[in-house]
């Protein structure tokens, strides 16, 4: 998805998508970090703050510079041109009967097969998950003629296999729909709990919205978590966005529709609104959640989990899930962050969308607002090859 915006680090030009902020001169990324002061940016290191997104962490670790962006691909890691670099020597051995000009055969297949089915589940793919692939797998290669191309025969079997599950639930692309949304200001809601990094995901998805156009307020509606407004707030200076608050131990559905009068009386076009970090097992802030979802009404919620917490992530969205159907309206999509620094990147990925049934639309690969990368077949494809 995404295919009419630009990268979360490329500025979509001076008068931006929405033909907006025509003549007036875009304030650079170095010189945005330059106007917090100094308590703003001890707002912003969380290295003894339960969000936990950081170890003194300042203001240079968010904001990125002109280059980082110019430089940055939007795209998990972006495909390679080379047809022999995913098929590595280990899996080329187990092929090596099929590699003949002959009709394929399951005997042909099972060891190449077997090799995919323990690469995915020693990437902590759910082997239920794996099970699944290798059906499709099967179905699409026994019976066809091996040769020269068997290498292009094997990979596109397994990008159609993981299509599959990638794309199950339906594709959620929030850019496209930030853009063409006809009812202004497009909404999103995030969830999830503490430690995840959901506040600076937030601050990251403004950052890119707003990098291709849009005018975005955030909706500081942790009124729970103390020091929470405020860090959402020096992060919306930081990225040059608005925020809406009401202090704490207030109403976040009131605070919510007040972001939403705000953004319409300041013709602005994307609300974005954070809510407190609850643990799943934390009734009244679930039952929060749950009002301000059934009377804000978002056009979208995003989940957001680690990349790392496995079937603790899993458990967590389907949690937040089953709680918010109750107002009519469920978890959408999902958002992994510290996506790069786990190892089992692609059972990260496929298991959320096949056992969760949502898309996991982008994931984090770093603490700096551009730092949001999209996910894509191709790049799994790449990722769970790349290891062979």
């Amino acid at each position: 998805g995404g295919s009419n915006g630009k990268s979360p680090g490329r500025s979509n030009g001076d008068n931006g998508g929405a033909g907006k902020g025509k003549g007036k001169k875009k304030m650079g990324v170095a010189e945005i970090g330059k106007k917090l002061s100094a308590k703003q940016k001890s707002a912003l290191d969380f290295s003894s703050k339960e969000e936990g997104e950081g170890d003194g962490a300042t203001t240079s670790t968010f904001v990125p510079t002109q280059e980082e962006e110019e430089e940055w691909d939007e795209e998990v890691e972006g495909e390679n041109n080379s047809k022999s670099s995913w098929f590595g020597s280990a899996f080329k051995g187990a092929l090596e009967s099929a590699m003949n000009n002959k009709t394929l055969t399951d005997a042909d297949l099972k060891p190449a097969l077997e090799k995919i089915s323990s690469t995915l589940v020693k990437n902590n793919v759910n082997p239920k998950v794996a099970d699944k692939i290798m059906g499709t797998v099967r179905g699409r290669l026994e019976g066809a003629k091996g040769g020269w191309n068997t290498e292009t025969i094997v990979k596109d079997a397994v990008e159609e296999a993981l299509e599959r599950i990638l794309q199950g639930s339906g594709s959620v692309d929030l850019l496209s729909e930030a853009l063409s949304c006809g009812k202004k200001p497009y909404k999103i809601a995030f969830c999830g709990i503490n430690g995840v990094g959901k506040t600076t995901t937030i601050a990251k998805v403004a950052w890119w919205m707003k990098r291709n156009g849009l005018k975005v307020r955030l909706a500081a509606c942790d009124t729970f978590r103390s020091g929470a407004v405020e860090q959402l707030k020096v992060h919306g200076k930081a990225v040059g966005v608005e925020v809406t608050d009401k202090g704490y131990s207030k109403d976040p559905t009131g605070v919510a529709l007040e972001g939403e009068r705000k953004c319409r009386e300041e013709k602005e076009d994307v609300l974005l609104i954070d809510t407190a970090g609850r643990m799943q097992s934390n009734a009244p802030l679930l039952n929060a959640l749950v009002k301000l979802v059934r009377e804000c009404k978002p056009d979208r919620v995003v989940f957001v989990g680690e990349a790392l917490a496995g079937n603790d992530g899993l458990d967590q969205m389907r949690v937040f899930d089953k709680a918010l159907q109750t107002g009519g309206k469920g978890v959408d999509a999902v958002i992994l962050t510290k996506y790069d620094t786990v190892s089992g990147k692609v059972g990260a990925v496929l298991n959320m969308s096949y056992e969760g049934g949502r898309d996991v639309v982008m994931v984090g690969t770093g603490q700096k607002y551009h730092m949001l990368k999209k996910v894509s077949t191709g790049t799994v494809v790449k990722a769970l090859f790349s290891v062979w």
